[in-house]
């Protein structure tokens, strides 16, 4: 069971931030030899040996994303009808908006601040394909084990007018609010942490993987 209970955290770290009216894009969480399918338009695999143990939380699990599945985000200026929410989240101290979308045809990817009424921050200015190679994204994922606990760790980072700005997503079944998330900025050579609020939280940036085509992963050439 222990195998299988951060797979189970992390879907359900997931499913609470799902909101299918804003076609938030869900990441394949684990890749077992055998799978099965379960919840609303969410793939979650799992060993079927381990069904009968599992079977009342992917319940569970299914129920509170549908419920979830109701509610509509608004984000206003920040988000184009034909885009898609990345990833999302409030800062704890003023409750502005961090959100990375696509284009729906992959055309561009951009990153936005401010509020719903406002847009503080767009990244990079021109949308064309371009825009993918102007970020570099950074993913790690550890499954679960009896000596380790499960973790991933992702990161999107771009250089604006000479400021680095990051973004990150980091999650293990061992924290409190099981994540943390928000944007680390250097800017003339002094670092700022901007928390954010894991339970505003839309998306997740381990989705980027399914991209690695238009944006690799430089988690290992950064760990070098």
């Amino acid at each position: 069971m222990t195998k299988w209970r951060g797979v189970c955290d992390r879907w359900l770290q997931i499913a609470t931030n799902v909101n299918w009216d804003d076609n938030v894009e869900i990441a394949k969480i684990a890749r077992p030899p055998r799978t099965c399918v379960t919840g609303d338009n969410i793939l979650i695999l799992v060993n079927l040996e381990a069904m009968k143990i599992i079977a009342p939380v992917i319940l569970f699990l299914t129920i509170h994303t549908l419920a979830y599945s109701q509610k509509t985000k608004d984000f206003g200026l920040l988000k184009k009808v034909d885009e898609q929410v990345i990833f999302s989240f409030k800062l704890k101290t003023n409750n502005k908006i961090a959100l990375l979308c696509r284009q729906k045809n992959n055309k561009y990817l951009v990153y936005r601040f401010g509020a719903n009424d406002k847009i503080d921050l767009q990244y990079p200015a021109v949308l064309n394909s371009a825009s993918w190679k102007l970020f570099k994204y950074s993913g790690y994922s550890r499954g679960g084990g009896p000596q380790n606990s499960a973790e991933e760790e992702h990161s999107i980072s771009f250089i604006n007018n000479g400021s680095i700005y990051k973004i990150y997503d980091n999650w293990a079944s061992i924290y409190k609010e099981k994540g943390e998330c928000g944007i680390i900025v250097k800017m003339d050579g002094r670092e700022t942490k901007l928390a954010g609020n894991v339970r505003s939280k839309t998306g997740a940036l381990g989705v980027l993987r399914e991209y690695e085509d238009l944006i690799p992963n430089n988690y290992w050439e950064e760990s070098q």
